[in-house]
């Protein structure tokens, strides 16, 4: 576990490794040496430290939304991957997958709330988790979220253990089976990011920003004292009179009332200048100065760890097209990776439910992109053939229109050409190609004409005697 030393100005972490022999390719341990403290797979922080990381921080708490937002607002739907041309999806396992993905009959929650969910999980401990509920014959029917905060990984069964903030076991949770467990325990489908150590549970995000926090706090604290206590006062008070013994410390004791506590003696006191009494502020403006910087030097560092761009949690970009751009990279570059992540454990139950790997989860790539960027694409794509009508439907959301849509045009200069006529070389004629068959035929008909036409030669017949 983390050890931690406490300091004036900080706190600094040493991440210790257990004593465990561990397999850097798989993360698991040998079995020949003792478990982590507790019995429980080790994390590199206490989880529920880390959750609370979002009431704490307001730039990191917009960064998590940002990409939880965006994996919620994904549209879910099961799809059917054909491995042979012809095959048709079965509308009952579509009907019974589509049940399944909305279902929810404890909080009643929607698909997108639970992968929301999930994905503050993910990035804030690094892993998270979905129970798989059962019905009476032992098929999939419902999913639910289950507080990643909450689980701990038992060393040496793998057994999955819920607890409260009192650290009693709740539920016990064992990991997927196909067909369910032979034990009875409720099943539990964990998505864990990659740890390059191979010794934690996950690799959550906080993680590198709990220094950054640290030092920033204490670099706050150190400008405090030195700008308003330990070294320059923010105001200075000139006297035109000069004090006495007995006057200074009456006006000390009077401002020390005004202001006490550890920000005491913000003011100091200069007497005998000669000239009108007056306040001036000496390093006020210097103080909040260095605040703002290091806040501002604070949310760059998370957003840049966390690659959310600055659009996302309320910050101006430099102009509309570089805003754009971001969003896009955003989309492709952050949310669509995990949200595939997501929808393939979601898949593996999918194909257990329908007995089949072509039925998997997918997401309407629209509900991610710009919906006039996406009309653009698709219609280069149905004009050269890449996808048919009904494709370019379903991907904006829209019905298709039979099989006759299951067909692929080109659309030539010549006009639409079905694909396979294309590949056959039954082209349509085109205008020049018609203007030289007619020519062509006239010539024909001309050649024939000037070859079956015979002119007529007078004849003259001589003279009779």
């Amino acid at each position: 576990m983390p050890d931690e030393t406490d300091t004036r100005k900080g706190r600094f972490r040493v991440l210790k490794g257990g004593k465990r022999v561990v397999d850097p390719r798989t993360g698991q341990d040998d079995g020949k040496t003792g478990v982590a403290v507790g019995g429980y797979t080790q994390t590199v922080g206490d989880p529920r430290r880390y959750a609370m990381m979002m009431h704490l921080d307001a730039w990191f708490s917009a960064a998590i939304g940002a990409i939880s937002d965006g994996v919620g607002a994904a549209d879910v739907f099961p799809v059917f991957e054909a491995p042979e041309p012809g095959q048709a999806a079965d509308a009952t396992v579509i009907a019974r997958l589509t049940a399944f993905m909305e279902t929810d009959d404890r909080d009643f929650s929607t698909p997108g709330e639970r992968l929301s969910a999930m994905a503050k999980d993910y990035r804030l401990q690094g892993y998270c988790a979905f129970e798989i509920g059962r019905d009476s014959t032992r098929r999939p029917a419902a999913w639910y979220h289950v507080p990643a905060a909450t689980l701990r990984r038992r060393e040496r069964d793998g057994i999955w253990e819920q607890t409260d903030y009192l650290n009693k076991v709740v539920q016990t949770f064992g990991p997927y089976q196909k067909g369910g467990r032979k034990d009875g325990l409720p099943e539990l489908m964990v998505i864990r990011s990659y740890d390059p150590c191979a010794l934690y549970l996950g690799s959550p995000a906080g993680a590198p920003l709990a220094g950054t926090i640290d030092r920033m706090s204490a670099q706050d604290a150190y400008n405090t004292k030195l700008l308003r206590k330990g070294g320059i006062p923010p105001w200075l008070l000139l006297l035109r009179e000069a004090l006495d013994e007995e006057d200074l410390p009456r006006l000390q004791e009077w401002f020390r009332q005004i202001e006490t506590g550890e920000d005491g003696d913000l003011v100091g006191i200069l007497d005998g200048v000669g000239e009108g009494s007056e306040l001036k502020a000496l390093t006020q403006e210097q103080a909040d100065a260095s605040h703002v910087e290091g806040e501002k030097l604070l949310r760059e560092r998370i957003l840049a760890w966390l690659k959310v761009p600055p659009t996302k949690v309320s910050l101006s970009a430099s102009n509309y097209a570089t805003a754009y751009q971001e969003d896009q990279t955003f989309k492709f570059g952050v949310i669509q990776p995990l949200l595939r992540i997501m929808l393939k454990r979601l898949s593996v139950v999918a194909q257990e439910t329908s007995g089949s790997p072509a039925y998997l989860y997918a997401f309407r790539q629209q509900t991610l992109e710009d919906y006039l960027q996406l009309c653009q694409a698709e219609e280069i794509l149905l004009r050269n053939a890449v996808h048919t009508i009904n494709q370019v439907l379903g991907r904006l959301g829209l019905p298709g229109i039979g099989p006759e849509g299951d067909v692929r045009i080109a659309f030539t200069a010549q006009g639409p050409v079905r694909l396979a006529d294309l590949a056959a070389g039954n082209q349509p004629a085109t205008p020049g190609r018609l203007v030289d068959t007619l020519l062509s035929l006239r010539r024909a008909i001309e050649e024939a004409q000037e070859v079956t036409h015979v002119p007529v030669v007078p004849r003259h017949d001589p003279p009779q005697e």
